[in-house]
């Protein structure tokens, strides 16, 4: 099996995620099916068994009811084909997909609670550049559940609701300051794909907008070994194109 991503379409022209990007962000990077969908994105490894998600109410099912009951409704209702398995025996595949979700998106009622990450979930997610050893240190300092709407209400809702929210941005907007995105290429959670892509998005903006990589680097690139170069790295582009304003009397 292989394991390349191919994104058909790029959804800096609307300003939105495309779907493939959306569920790329809610597995935090464990999608071992195929998945395409209706707007023209798709990822996961090229050769796998998958799902074709072929309408937007398929989509209404998996962000209102993420987990089982989404993936049953949609399937059901037809919305969400299986390739590569009996369409009367999809149970393997559904679970599957289950089973990659971002731990708080799998029981509706983490939307109400917090929900935190099991060790496992966040050596792989965080600081799966570390060693097992090393990331359970790290999960036991710092690792506390968080509350779970944010999630769901900003990180899976907002990309389906029309009209402007309270974490709406003004990609166009000139009159801003210099913006760098950090990415790392081990990053889980937000991969370098992601992060161009949101970049992708200020490309009418006059305002300066960068993107820099730091190759083998996790999301837990604040703290990992090596933090102090993505540090200077940080503030001398910060220094490079800070903008300085003339004193009024």
């Amino acid at each position: 099996m292989t394991a390349s991503k191919e994104h058909v379409t790029d959804s800096s022209a609307s300003g939105r995620l495309s779907l493939a990007q959306i569920l790329e962000i809610l597995v935090a990077g464990r999608l071992p099916l195929r998945f395409t969908a209706y707007d023209g994105s798709a990822t996961g490894p090229n050769d796998a068994l998958g799902f074709d998600l072929v309408t937007p109410r398929g989509t209404t099912y998996l962000a209102t009811a993420p987990g089982e009951l989404g993936l049953v409704r949609a399937y059901v209702s037809g919305d969400l084909q299986p390739h590569g398995v009996h369409p009367g025996d999809p149970y393997e595949l559904l679970k599957a997909l289950n089973d990659s979700l971002f731990p708080v998106l799998k029981n509706p009622a983490n939307r109400h609670r917090a929900a935190g990450f099991t060790p496992e979930e966040f050596h792989y997610s965080f600081t799966n550049t570390l060693s097992r050893e090393e990331s359970d240190k790290v999960y036991e300092t710092y690792h506390i559940p968080a509350p779970g709407n944010w999630v769901w209400a900003y990180g899976l809702i907002a990309n389906f609701k029309p009209g402007h929210q309270e974490t709406w941005v003004d990609y166009a907007n000139d009159d801003r300051a210099p913006l760098l995105f950090i990415t790392g290429g081990a990053d889980n959670i937000m991969p370098p794909s992601v992060n161009k892509s949101n970049a992708k998005h200020y490309a009418k903006s006059a305002a300066l907008t960068e993107v820099f990589e730091f190759p083998g680097r996790s999301h837990w690139t604040c703290a990992e070994p090596g933090w102090e170069a993505v540090a200077d790295r940080a503030l001398e582009w910060a220094v490079a194109h800070a903008r300085t304003t003339a004193a009024t009397a």
